[in-house]
């Protein structure tokens, strides 16, 4: 899943640039894209919101490597 970056207010080139460089970075961010893809194909509104916390959580981690 791609456009994330920019409907979370990062920069594009700055995640693919810390993506290249820090492996764990690059991790975090393919764990959101799957957790983004398993909450779209969700089948319950319950499943949905347990993944909704595992993506907040994701994106608080992402913003904190983005600021350093």
């Amino acid at each position: 899943m791609k456009g994330w970056e920019v409907s979370l207010g990062f920069e594009p080139t700055a995640v693919a640039d810390l993506r290249h460089k820090d492996t764990v970075f690059d991790e975090i961010c393919s764990d959101y894209e799957e957790m983004l893809d398993a909450r779209a194909r969700s089948a319950t509104a319950a499943g949905a919101e347990d993944l909704a916390d595992t993506i907040a959580a994701l994106e608080l981690e992402m913003s904190k490597y983005l600021q350093t």
